[in-house]
């Protein structure tokens, strides 16, 4: 069994090493690809918005600049 014969069409693997995420995704075949400035966020095909990737890898113990 793979992930898009069980119906998932997306996934997305965060990689707090590399700052990155890594959207896998099975819409018209499988690929990836990675965000490591910002994440653009789907549903269906739909861009509903981004997500700033530096401030979820921040380290929160940190300086702000």
């Amino acid at each position: 069994m793979t992930y898009g014969s069980q119906g998932v069409t997306e996934y997305w693997i965060v990689d707090p090493v590399a700052c990155a995420v890594d959207v896998w995704s099975f819409h018209g075949g499988a690929g990836c690809e990675r965000y490591t400035d910002r994440l653009t966020v789907r549903l269906a095909g739909e861009v509903l918005g981004e997500i700033e990737l530096d401030p979820v890898f921040r380290d929160p113990g940190a300086a702000t600049p």
